[in-house]
């Protein structure tokens, strides 16, 4: 509840909307400690005050509510950060004093300042079509004080010199080079190098950006909507999980694609090394590299996770697919598990089965066939095993 001192209370009633009052706004972190079960704890405390010190309003946020992003800071001590504006200030500066020599020169050009003669009567008409009276018929009436024939070509060189330098300083030429995938006269190769160089200086920039704009902004406006209920309660087994933003626009696919280039490399240095000396072959984790290469390309979803690929690997061996079918058949996935009268052992068979039924979409999910070639294979090793009896009987 906001409490209003007299004198503004006084110029409300007297309907004074155009009085201006100074109002200060604090924030601070809150270092008191919660009580227990104090629903009503703010991270950090907000107060309004005159002023002169009378109190308006206290509250508080749960997150700090203000984003002060930072484009770079000279020193890491620094506070307050500087933009790209501050360096091409002067270019700035100077392109406008040279647009505004630009305009001059063409008014003069198109209206230029003249001279009168004195035989001229009344005032003289500069319209299209008006008419100027003089006496005399020999020399003109109207004619330019002087003739301006500026260089406007040389001028515009040189305003379009000053332009690509601002760009440059905003890092335009970056930009664009990130957004255009087919770049004229240079290679696949080039563009790779020039667009790692060009990360290089935004570096740390984004990073900077990340932290201090990015990351506070998307966290600040998601626990607003899980107070409000906007969001779903998460699963329990996210209980105490951190949570990460994966960034998919167009910069940051070019930062992971940065680390696409030094990934080639290494897997083609380790291919060389690999075939003068084979044994090393087994050092490098081609499995990791490959989901690295994926990431940085923003196609980690066509990757199989990693339990799925140990599962494909289980499941490439006879030996590892007589093992998960006897695991199948143990769990009963295909009985309902239920026990008349005894809820003891109808739950150990439902927990039973719901294990095996688990695996068994698993198992489909790293092959889609393998369940029934498991099944072939037991039949088959069914009907061998009783070709066999019968012919052991038969001998007998």
């Amino acid at each position: 509840v906001c409490v209003l001192p007299p004198g503004i209370l006084q110029a409300l009633k007297e309907e004074n909307n155009h009085a201006r009052y100074k109002v200060i706004h604090l924030i601070l972190p809150n270092e008191s400690r919660p009580a227990e079960g104090n629903a009503g704890y703010f991270e950090y405390v907000s107060v309004y005050f005159m002023e002169d010190g009378t109190l308006l309003r206290q509250g508080g946020y749960h997150e700090f509510p203000v984003i002060c992003a930072r484009w770079e800071t000279k020193t890491s001590t620094e506070t307050y950060g500087r933009g790209p504006g501050w360096k091409c200030l002067g270019d700035v500066k100077m392109l406008q004093k040279m647009q505004k020599a630009k305009l001059v020169a063409l008014d003069k050009n198109t209206n230029p300042p003249v001279m009168v003669s004195a035989n001229v009567q009344g005032e003289v008409n500069l319209l299209p079509g008006g008419i100027t009276r003089c006496n005399s018929l020999t020399d003109s009436a109207i004619k330019p004080a002087y003739q301006v024939q500026a260089d406007l070509t040389s001028l515009e060189q040189a305003m379009e010199s000053v332009r690509q330098t601002i760009r440059s300083h905003f890092f335009a030429d970056v930009f664009m080079m990130l957004a255009t995938q087919d770049l004229p006269h240079m290679t696949a190769t080039e563009v790779a190098e020039r667009r790692q160089e060009k990360m290089l200086l935004l570096g740390p920039v984004l990073q900077r950006l990340k932290t201090e704009l990015l990351d506070p902004l998307i966290e600040r406006v998601y626990y607003i909507l899980l107070r409000q209920g906007a969001i779903p309660q998460a699963p329990a087994y996210l209980n105490g999980l951190e949570m990460h933003v994966t960034y998919i626009s167009t910069i940051a696919q070019a930062q992971r694609a940065s680390m696409l280039e030094p990934l080639a490399q290494g897997l083609q240095l380790a291919a060389q090394i690999t075939q003068a000396d084979p044994s090393t072959g087994n050092q490098v984790n081609y499995p990791r590299a490959l989901a690295e290469g994926f990431e940085s390309l923003g196609l980690s979803y066509l990757l199989q996770p990693e339990d799925g690929y140990d599962l494909q690997t289980v499941l490439k061996t006879a030996a590892g697919r007589r093992v998960l079918w006897r695991i199948l058949q143990a769990a009963q996935i295909r009985q309902h598990g239920f026990v008349p009268g005894d809820e003891l052992a109808t739950a150990f068979h439902c927990g039973q089965r719901s294990i095996g039924l688990f695996l068994l979409e698993e198992i489909e999910q790293a092959h889609a066939q393998a369940y029934q070639q498991m099944r072939s294979e037991y039949q088959a090793e069914v009907t061998a095993l009783q070709n066999q009896l019968q012919q052991e009987t038969e001998h007998e």
